[in-house]
């Protein structure tokens, strides 16, 4: 319990949570996670699909559910490594605009 209450998301902890997270580098997620980097929930609609493929299914299922076309403007805002930026601008012709930390 110390030690977690060291760590709080006070303005002071956030700051601090936020740099050590952000400062381990993408060499470590590179070997976690899949080419997408992306390491929130997958989309696995069978068992025999792969990591990435999961994440794939789960940008087209995001961007189909927006109804996104050519001309549209998607606001990401916690933008990551890109992957939901790249994808939308990619197989729907948007426009994004995308913030992070």
């Amino acid at each position: 319990r110390w030690l977690h209450w060291l760590n709080r998301n006070s303005r002071r902890g956030s700051r601090r949570n936020i740099i050590a997270h952000y400062d381990l580098g993408n060499a470590l997620f590179e070997r976690l996670l899949d080419p997408t980097m992306m390491y929130s929930a997958a989309l696995f609609e069978s068992p025999e699909q792969s990591l990435e493929e999961a994440q794939l299914n789960k940008l087209a299922r995001i961007c189909r559910k927006l109804d996104l076309r050519p001309g549209d403007h998607l606001l990401e805002i916690g933008t990551g490594w890109g992957s939901l930026a790249i994808y939308a601008a990619s197989h729907y012709g948007c426009q994004v605009t995308t913030t992070t930390l």
